[in-house]
């Protein structure tokens, strides 16, 4: 097949996706509007507690991780403010015991942009608002996600009864145009903001559009006594030999982020060479078998397949010297609890920086990180990789990814190498060491 053939199949698809996007899109507001006005005519708002704010991000685990920070800064700068959060199921346990936040509500999400899927969320939606916010009226209702709303927030945001309702237009990017054509008709704010930011960024800016001044952009992952407890037991042996542990990570939620499990055996077979590094391997019920694998090969490892909470994840991640892994929540969970990473990422450097796959916009936030990423899409992605499968990540190689592993565990204080062998190995290529801001 020629490679012209298939940039114009490329270009097809793609339009085909606007028209969908737009036509589902369309939809939605009209069936929205409808259900608005059937909600208004059959109830009775009543006030909620002192400025009451309702923020709904209904996004997966490791959005709301990036939307910490944002808790985190809302009540500093509404101390007294009754604050409820909407998350996905899935997200649930992410801010479940968050400081900062009076209650939590949930709801499943269903589908992406289309109008199945859609008319799914909004389903869900309606049973939410139903049950918990039909008669009751907020001074603030926030959406922090700056891209498209598939999952129904801006339903949520349209049945609620508040005085201000506020998002990130549409205009922000072209993507959001089509995808959220007439939302801005739902809010009483839409902020503009077209520039390339990381979306812990993107949170800092919509708060300012709030009003508030946020001192820090630290993220952070909320865990009880008991996860630590669990985690101190689990990692107990191996800390008390002082050898560095290293978190894999290899599950993702889309199968063209997945890394082949056999280079991430090859990887930890080069870190116990040269650091007699021990693992702890984190994953998903779906990925079971791999996580055996890699078991029976590594020897001294430690995996974990989905069958303890997130928060009992986080606090054996939290413990760990280094996290090497995929685009995925346990990435951005171990940015959060302050652990170095090195992400591999599926998003070419030559690649749409806007990209929801782009590191540029969801890169490992708050600490030294380092991303691997192919150079250029293989064919026939062009601006970013649209497979179904591992596909332009096959370009990031054992070496690149050992290589900087190795610069992670010598810049870790608690790693047994010489600082100075630090100088002696060179980056590897396609490597991006990033240090963002903590202001």
């Amino acid at each position: 097949m020629s490679q012209a053939f298939q940039r114009f199949r490329g270009n097809a698809k793609q339009a085909v996706k606007v028209l969908v996007g737009f036509c589902c899109s369309c939809t939605l507001v009209v069936v929205l509007r409808v259900v608005k006005l059937l909600a208004q005519s059959s109830r009775r708002a009543r006030k909620l507690p002192i400025q009451s704010v309702i923020v709904l991000r209904l996004d997966h685990i490791g959005d709301v991780v990036l939307t910490s920070g944002f808790l985190r800064e809302l009540r500093h700068g509404s101390p007294e403010a009754d604050i409820t959060i909407v998350v996905s199921e899935s997200s649930l346990q992410v801010v479940k015991e968050c400081p900062y936040v009076d209650r939590v509500f949930s709801i499943r999400l269903s589908g992406g942009p289309t109008i199945f899927g859609n008319l799914a969320s909004l389903s869900s939606a309606l049973t939410l608002f139903r049950r918990h916010f039909r008669n009751l009226y907020a001074d603030l209702v926030v959406v922090p996600r700056w891209g498209p709303d598939f999952h129904a927030a801006t339903a949520l945001a349209a049945l609620i009864t508040a005085d201000r309702k506020i998002w990130f237009s549409p205009k922000s990017s072209w993507t959001k145009r089509y995808q959220n054509f007439g939302f801005d008709s739902f809010y009483t704010e839409s902020v503009v903001a077209t520039e390339l930011e990381h979306e812990v960024e993107h949170s800092s800016r919509l708060l300012k559009a709030l009003g508030y001044e946020p001192t820090s952009a630290r993220l952070e992952f909320w865990l009880k006594e008991t996860d630590r407890e669990f985690a101190e037991k689990t990692l107990g042996n191996l800390e008390l030999r002082a050898l560095p542990i290293v978190a894999l990570g290899v599950g993702a939620k889309a199968a063209k982020r997945r890394w082949p499990v056999e280079r991430y055996i090859d990887v930890a077979q080069n870190l116990c060479e040269s650091h007699d590094a021990r693992f702890v391997l984190i994953g998903t019920a779906e990925d079971r078998a791999e996580l055996q694998t890699m078991r029976k090969v590594l020897g001294e490892a430690i995996a974990f397949d989905g069958q303890v909470t997130l928060p009992k994840v986080a606090a054996l991640i939290e413990r760990c010297d280094l996290f090497v892994g995929n685009d995925s929540g346990p990435m951005h969970i171990a940015a959060a609890c302050g652990v170095p990473v090195i992400e591999v990422s599926c998003h070419p450097v030559s690649g749409d920086p806007y990209h929801d796959n782009s590191p540029a916009r969801f890169g490992p936030w708050g600490n030294r990180s380092t991303v691997v990423r192919p150079a250029v899409p293989r064919n026939p992605c062009q601006s970013a990789c649209e497979a179904a499968k591992p596909h332009c990540v096959l370009d990031v190689t054992v070496q690149e990814v050992s290589e900087a592993a190795l610069r992670g565990l010598m810049l870790n204080s608690t790693a047994p190498l010489a600082r100075d062998e630090l100088d002696q190995l060179e980056a590897p290529r396609r490597v991006q060491l990033k240090e963002w801001p903590d202001y």
